[in-house]
């Protein structure tokens, strides 16, 4: 997976972020995105998006 512990601060690649934005943009729900990418939080989604 693209997910490092820094710090107790997670850092996502490029590419997973990516792939978020695009599932985002394919109205598929942040709940559903963040349990197949393994994304903490869902605020993640929308700060990618913007």
């Amino acid at each position: 997976m693209s997910l490092k512990l820094i710090n107790k601060n997670y850092t996502y690649s490029s590419q997973l972020k990516m792939k978020a934005v695009k599932m985002y943009q394919a109205d598929i729900p942040r709940s559903i995105i963040v349990n197949e990418l393994g994304i903490k939080d869902k605020k993640w989604v929308n700060v990618w998006v913007k």
